[in-house]
């Protein structure tokens, strides 16, 4: 049944090289975090809502969100409800940023880099298939970035502050949207195919934290980029070195991001 949600269209950079020179023991290690990419994110999202959250709790807000997994396709989405309250729709937004962060990470450290676009409209989706126009608008806009990065389109955007302003018009004393906002999405003019550049809102996927954070930002992001994005003998041709210079760029604007905050906390 097509109905109106939000989608996120992924898609991983570099798999056709991936699947002509990698070793056939690294491409099934590969294909097995891929084929348990599922569970393994429902059961991050779980234990991360359970420090604030009972178990059938965490378990009911994480199933807001679901995925879908064909071959270097990821699709990542939540429908909406009819008369939904503007807490579930609040949940909606916080599981979705989560979830297309925690991918962007765990994807990334497989050696797969992945290029997403969250969008908000009609579509459906099932265990083998999916159709929709928001899903078709998504992968044309999210094929012409020129990097790794998640970012939201016009229209996910409006929807994402509309959504806000009536969390803050309900609630006044936990606001899910604003308090992670601020931290986690921020506006970046993104590298297009064609040589420009487009002003969008970008996850910012360094600001989870899944390891000790002083130790993963004192990275050379250089090094970093270069060695997960060359990864399983993929083929370094001239037509990806903008992809790991732009990606390596973002991730810079990331993680200066992050220290100005923490420069900002400890003048406090």
């Amino acid at each position: 049944m097509v109905k109106r949600g939000i989608c996120g269209f992924y898609d991983i950079l570099g798999y056709r090289s991936f699947l002509a020179n990698c070793e056939t023991e690294g491409a099934s290690k590969v294909l097995g975090l891929m084929n348990n990419l599922e569970n393994n994110l429902s059961n991050d999202l779980v234990n991360s809502l359970l420090h604030t959250e009972g178990e059938e709790r965490a378990k009911e807000v994480a199933s807001l969100v679901n995925w879908f997994v064909f071959s270097d396709t990821i699709i990542v989405y939540s429908h909406f409800e009819d008369g939904e309250q503007w807490q579930d729709r609040s949940n909606r937004w916080t599981m979705m940023n989560y979830v297309c962060m925690l991918l962007w990470r765990r994807i990334f450290s497989y050696g797969l880099p992945i290029r997403g676009l969250i969008h908000c409209g009609e579509f459906a989706v099932d265990q083998r298939s999916f159709v929709g126009q928001a899903i078709v608008e998504a992968y044309d806009l999210s094929n012409k970035m020129n990097l790794s990065v998640t970012a939201y389109t016009s229209q996910a955007q409006k929807q994402l502050h509309e959504d806000k302003k009536s969390e803050e018009v309900n609630n006044k004393e936990r606001l899910l949207l604003p308090s992670w906002m601020p931290a986690q999405l921020f506006e970046y003019s993104v590298p297009m195919k064609n040589l420009s550049a487009s002003r969008m809102l970008v996850q910012n996927p360094l600001a989870m934290t899944l390891e000790d954070q002083a130790e993963f930002l004192g990275f050379d992001l250089r090094d970093y980029v270069h060695s997960m994005m060359s990864l399983h003998n993929k083929d370094i041709t001239e037509p990806v070195y903008p992809k790991f210079s732009n990606t390596e760029l973002y991730l810079r604007t990331c993680k200066s991001r992050i220290k100005a905050m923490f420069d900002r906390d400890k003048s406090r």
